[in-house]
């Protein structure tokens, strides 16, 4: 009989064992990574990102997938402006398991790795599901676009989509500074005087005309002197990227040396050459100082 009992306690116990271990598993969340979300620290993904290509209508798109656990966090795309405009990029997120503080954060990056616009924990759209940014006055070139995961259990798709708006850059002009004032123009009478012609048919004599003697052929030689102005003037980094407004009409080509006319020290050589344009870069000085300053082009 005692023994029974000893048994009957031990089955007891068992069950009280049982049922304590069921209630302590479901306690345990899942495991953390202790990782930071990339596959290794000496990689630079923002040096080869991926392009987002912009169609007839300048728009473009892309989409993917995030996962902070099996290290794929961020993602680097490209985004090439043909010419000065207004840009618009809106990324549309899609979390695998949202419970409100879910967030993937975006960064738009110019030149020099310069953040233009951002959207994370720190800004009034912080956890929203679609987050969209515009950047007026773009100059022409690249621009990145950064989005990463902020939680370490985070996983979602996401969609990216882009406008783009061209828009013409303004052109420095001295105008009407330039124009040349009209000489004083003689007084034309209200009423016609020209005398009236007399009836019949006029007499006309003619006078024999002297044999024209052959010109000679004067070749001139091509100007070794172009002037010409500083239309456009963009600053980047230490240099003044500039256009100016003479080009292969005028004779000028590849490789010509130029000066800005009263700044010490801007001295260039001409590159892509058009019919009616070239640029340069000057190094050392400012795009204001040369804006809207005349310009001197010789050949080598």
């Amino acid at each position: 009989m005692f023994a029974g009992m000893l048994r009957g306690s031990t089955v007891v116990w068992l069950l009280m064992l049982a049922v304590l271990g069921a209630l302590l598993v479901p306690g345990c969340g899942p495991s953390i990574p202790g990782h930071n979300g990339y596959r290794s620290g000496k990689q630079s993904p923002w040096r080869n990102p991926k392009a987002i290509k912009l169609n007839d209508e300048n728009e473009g798109k892309a989409d993917g997938e995030l996962d902070y656990l099996s290290q794929r966090r961020a993602k680097w795309y490209a985004i090439d402006l043909p010419s000065p405009g207004d840009l618009q990029v809106t990324v549309e997120a899609n979390p695998a398991n949202d419970t409100g503080e879910f967030d993937l954060g975006m960064e738009i990056l110019g030149a020099g790795n310069r953040v233009l616009a951002k959207g994370d924990l720190e800004d009034d759209d912080a956890h929203e599901l679609t987050k969209s940014r515009a950047l007026p006055g773009l100059e022409t070139g690249r621009y990145l676009l950064h989005l990463w995961l902020q939680g370490r259990l985070d996983n979602s798709d996401y969609e990216v989509k882009v406008k783009f708006t061209p828009k013409a850059s303004e052109v420095a002009s001295d105008f009407p500074a330039q124009v040349v004032y009209l000489p004083p123009l003689a007084l034309v009478p209200v009423i016609d005087d020209t005398p009236e012609r007399p009836r019949g048919k006029p007499v006309v004599r003619r006078t024999p005309r002297k044999p024209r003697e052959p010109r000679e052929t004067v070749v001139e030689s091509p100007s070794t002197r172009v002037p010409a102005k500083v239309l456009r003037a963009t600053m980047s980094d230490k240099a003044t990227k500039v256009v100016l407004s003479a080009g292969s009409d005028a004779g000028v080509a590849n490789g010509w040396r130029g000066v800005v006319s009263g700044v010490q020290g801007a001295s260039f050589t001409v590159s892509n050459v058009t019919q009616r344009t070239c640029t340069a870069v000057i190094v050392g000085v400012t795009a204001e100082r040369v804006a809207g300053r005349t310009v001197v082009l010789t050949p080598q």
